[in-house]
C-alpha cells in the first residue's frame, strides 16, 4: 500500500489538508524529525523534512510530491508512540474505525450479493431501479460516502460541506457523484493518473484497490434468497501488532470486534495453557458474554491483558 493512502486507513497519520490546517505546528515537528534517523525512510529524508518543514512554517504550503515520504515518516513516529521504551518502527498504527467499517462491509458484500441488495434498499433505493450489473458499484459508492461522513472530514466542513448528502431521497447518479467528488477532491490531484480522473467508476474502483479494500464482487449469484443477511454481533479478527498486546475489544455500530494479536506468545506458543485461547469458540463465548456487559469493555480488556502477561511467563 502506498504511503500516500495511509491517512485513509491508519490512525495518527495526517492527511494533506490536516497538515495545511496546522501548518506551523506540523512544520516545526518536521524540523524536529530532521535528526531523528530512526524515523527516516532513506538518505533524502533529512533534506525533505528540512524543506517541507520550512515551507509549512513560512509559506503554509507543502509539496504533494513529497507527501508520501512525509506520510512514511509520520507512520514511523506513530509506531514509536505505541511502545516508547522498546519501539518497533516497522509496526503499523491501529486502523481507523471508519476504515474497518468500510473494509468489513465490502468484504461481506463481495461474498454475499444479498447483503449488497440489502444495503441498497436500506438507503431508500428501489432494487428494480438498479440493474443487477450496477448494484455492486452502487453498493461501493454508498459505503464510500458513509466513510467520508466520519468526524475527521465533517469537522472540516468549510472544505466538504458542499459534498455532504443531507436529504432523504437518493439515486445511483447522486451516490456516484458524491463518492467521486470525495475521492477526487481529496486524492485526485496527486494520487491518480490524470487520464483516470474523468472515469468515475474506474476512479472509485482504483481508490478501493489502493487502500486495500475489496473492489470487485466474488459472488454474484443471488439465487432465490430474500435479503436476510445480517452481520454477526461478534466478529473475531486476527492482526499482527506489538507482541506485548494480547487482545483488543472494540464496539463498532453495535458489533463487538475482538482483535487477537497473532504475534503474542499465547497465540504462537505450544504450551497446553495456551490452547483455550487459540480456539475461536472461546472468544465467541467471551464476546457473547461481553455484549451483555458492554459497559465493562475497558475493564475486561485490562483483565485479558493481565492474563496475557501471566501466560507469557509460562513459556
Amino acid at each position: 500500500m502506498k504511503y500516500e493512502f495511509y491517512f485513509l486507513r491508519y490512525k495518527k497519520i495526517k492527511a494533506p489538508f490536516e497538515i495545511l490546517l496546522n501548518s506551523t505546528a506540523v512544520g516545526w515537528k518536521l524540523r524536529k524529525y530532521q535528526n531523528w534517523t530512526d524515523v527516516h525512510v532513506d538518505k533524502k529524508s533529512k533534506e525533505i523534512l528540512k524543506e517541507e518543514g520550512g515551507n509549512l512554517i513560512e509559506e503554509n504550503s507543502c509539496s504533494y510530491n513529497n507527501y508520501g515520504h512525509i506520510s512514511a515518516i509520520l507512520t514511523k513516529v506513530a509506531s514509536w508512540s505505541v511502545n516508547k521504551d522498546d519501539p518497533n518502527f516497522d509496526l503499523l498504527p491501529s486502523e481507523l474505525d471508519e476504515y474497518e467499517i468500510l473494509a468489513r462491509s465490502c468484504k461481506l458484500g463481495a461474498n454475499e450479493p444479498n447483503y449488497v441488495d440489502q444495503i441498497i434498499e436500506n438507503n431508500n433505493i428501489q432494487l428494480d431501479d438498479v440493474p443487477i450489473d450496477k448494484r455492486w458499484q452502487l453498493f461501493t459508492f454508498i459505503n464510500i460516502v458513509e466513510y467520508f461522513k466520519s468526524k475527521r472530514f465533517v469537522k472540516n466542513k468549510d472544505a466538504w460541506t458542499s459534498l455532504l448528502i443531507n436529504h432523504k431521497t437518493y439515486s445511483y447518479s447522486e451516490y456516484i457523484d458524491k463518492a467521486y467528488l470525495y475521492v477526487f477532491n481529496i486524492l485526485g490531484n496527486y494520487c491518480f493518473d490524470s487520464n483516470m480522473l474523468n472515469n468515475k467508476e474506474g476512479l472509485i474502483e482504483k481508490f478501493l484497490q489502493e487502500i486495500q479494500v475489496v473492489s470487485k464482487p466474488i459472488k454474484i449469484d443471488r439465487g432465490n434468497k430474500k435479503i436476510i443477511v445480517q452481520e454477526s454481533k461478534v466478529l473475531i479478527e486476527y492482526n499482527k501488532v506489538d507482541a506485548s498486546v494480547f487482545v483488543k475489544f472494540k464496539l463498532v455500530k453495535g458489533q463487538l470486534i475482538i482483535k487477537i494479536n497473532q504475534n503474542h506468545t499465547v497465540m504462537i506458543g505450544r504450551n497446553s495453557y495456551f490452547k483455550p485461547y487459540q480456539d475461536e469458540v472461546f472468544w465467541e463465548i467471551v464476546g457473547q458474554s461481553l455484549l451483555s456487559n458492554i459497559g465493562q469493555i475497558t475493564l475486561i480488556e485490562k483483565f485479558y491483558a493481565s492474563i496475557g502477561r501471566v501466560l507469557s511467563d509460562q513459556k
